[in-house]
């Protein structure tokens, strides 16, 4: 099958062919740069509200059916944590935040011995997807770990925490 838009208006084409394909098709040469890297990872969180809440469900590649809920009367001091299993660098986050209650956020990686601030951030409200970027980090887990919720509910809801090494360069060791 194959087709052709223009999205709601005319257009008009000439000198396109359709043609059978032969062989196997080119296996594709993904840019590592769009890797998420959380993606399916080892999730873990502060607290959840239900079973159907656990912290897998923010990484789990589903932006709008399922997502990580903190336990009732909880917001700051909350984090969710992916484990990548073994070290990896990474200088950026992309958060699909529900409702929008986070106010500010720390992005953290494991050192080894004690999280250490990536990023510090604010202003989720209304602006999810939140992308943010900071200089090239190398560690083998990395969080987001909440300082300030807008207290409506006092408790936070994470669609997708997505973690990529979008600069492609691999950090020096701290």
């Amino acid at each position: 099958m194959a087709g052709v838009g223009s999205g709601w208006n005319n257009a008009r084409f000439d000198n396109f062919t359709v043609q059978p394909f032969t062989g196997p098709p080119p296996a594709p040469t993904p840019d590592p740069r769009l890797l998420n890297l959380a993606l399916g990872r080892k999730a873990k969180a502060s607290s959840q509200a239900s079973d159907g809440c656990s912290a897998g469900k923010a990484n789990d590649g589903d932006s709008t059916g399922t997502r990580w809920c903190s336990a009732a009367g909880t917001g700051a001091g909350e984090w969710l944590e992916i484990d990548f299993g073994k070290k990896v660098a990474f200088d950026t986050t992309i958060t699909r935040e529900f409702r929008g209650f986070i106010i500010k956020y720390k992005i953290q990686y494991w050192d080894g011995s004690d999280w250490v601030d990536a990023y510090a951030g604010g202003g989720m409200k209304d602006s999810s997807p939140k992308v943010d970027a900071f200089p090239a980090v190398t560690a083998s887990k990395a969080r987001r770990i909440i300082t300030s919720t807008s207290g409506v509910y006092n408790s936070v809801s994470i669609w997708e925490f997505e973690v990529y090494n979008r600069s492609g360069v691999t950090p020096t060791q701290k």
